[in-house]
């Protein structure tokens, strides 16, 4: 049984938490399974029907009792964000029983909003849901980390056509700059990924894909799906090291360090896994 189908099993013997947190990568469906989990939780027949007035309500995004604080923040501040999300959290509703309110990328609040959620969870209020989604729970308060039901959901594996064709060009582009002796080169490949924005999860997806698949080859008989110029030239160690390398790259990216020096350390790290050729 899945982590929604769970939590679904215990809701409906009576067992709802006030407090969740869905941790998982960028890629996970944390987040599809909180918006699933909020309709089935707001449902006439507690059963997510489709068919009631909460339903329909839910599929045309009107829920009065549907509550979700998403958006393109760097921080997520008290004043801006957190007090007016949850300027209604104790008013009762003529709705429905329950009222949810989700707030994405939850490692983004600031201390000030971390300790005003925190003073939430552990005062919590009749019929209200919180669920907050994470990529790095890390930064989250242990205290707040203490008062939640933690949910993990694992990353779902892309499938590389499935990336745009300008994607694709650019990340064989920064793949050749990683793998050149020419340090100018390897200058512009840690240049043109932190300067991405919307698509910087998706190319260090696509780099950890390109390692994998080459440790994979090495050890089974399976095609390389994804070739580079030197994809031949690195072991099956250094192949690990690099899936490695940018995961702990993706953490400290995730983890407010300098975007562009973390990108230069994963270039030069990359580099050297494959010796001197």
């Amino acid at each position: 049984m899945d982590v929604l189908s769970t939590l679904i099993s215990a809701a409906q013997s009576g067992h709802t938490a006030h407090a969740y947190l869905f941790e998982g990568p960028s890629n996970s469906k944390k987040k599809e399974a909180a918006e699933k989990f909020a309709s089935f939780l707001l449902c006439r027949n507690l059963s997510a029907c489709g068919s009631c007035d909460s339903c329909i309500m839910m599929k045309s995004g009107s829920h009065p009792d549907y509550h979700i604080l998403s958006g393109d923040y760097d921080t997520i501040k008290i004043r801006e964000h957190i007090a007016p999300f949850f300027s209604d959290i104790q008013m009762s509703s003529p709705y429905s029983n329950t009222k949810v309110y989700i707030i994405d990328e939850a490692h983004k609040m600031n201390s000030a909003s971390q300790n005003s959620i925190l003073k939430t969870l552990e005062e919590p209020v009749s019929n209200v849901v919180i669920i907050l989604l994470t990529e790095n729970s890390e930064m989250l308060l242990p205290t707040i980390i203490s008062r939640v039901i933690r949910c993990t959901f694992p990353a779902e594996e892309t499938d590389f056509e499935n990336f745009s064709q300008d994607l694709k060009e650019k990340f064989f582009d920064i793949v050749k700059n990683i793998e050149s002796p020419k340090a100018s080169l390897r200058i512009k490949a840690a240049a043109d990924i932190s300067g991405q924005k919307e698509d910087l999860n998706n190319l260090l997806d696509m780099l950890q894909m390109y390692y994998r698949n080459s440790l994979v080859a090495k050890y089974t008989s399976r095609p390389m799906l994804i070739k580079g110029p030197k994809t031949d030239k690195i072991s099956a160690e250094g192949a690990a090291s690099a899936v490695k390398i940018i995961d702990e790259t993706r953490f400290a990216i995730k983890s407010n360090a300098n975007k562009h020096l973390a990108a230069d350390v994963m270039v030069m790290e990359l580099h050297d896994l494959y010796g001197n050729t």
